[in-house]
């Protein structure tokens, strides 16, 4: 993601809107990611190699005011 990435580009969403339900959609499937967006106040994270149906049912998670981590990476955070 150019020019800026999803951690940098989470910290200003959340800088302007502080109530934004983000997920983060990444390639990297290390647990790293995942925690370090959670950090920056992500909401949610999924990688771009989980099934769609795992998409959907991170967005209806997050929606619903709880927090979803790829089931890939679940057990390493």
């Amino acid at each position: 993601m150019s020019p800026v990435n999803g951690f940098e580009a989470t910290r200003k969403i959340l800088k302007q809107n502080p109530i934004a339900k983000i997920i983060g959609f990444s390639m990297h499937n290390q647990a790293s990611y995942a925690k370090n967006m959670l950090q920056l106040g992500a909401k949610g994270y999924v990688t771009k190699s989980a099934p769609h149906q795992e998409i959907i049912e991170a967005i209806r998670t997050v929606a619903a005011g709880r927090k979803y981590i790829d089931k890939s990476l679940a057990d390493h955070i």
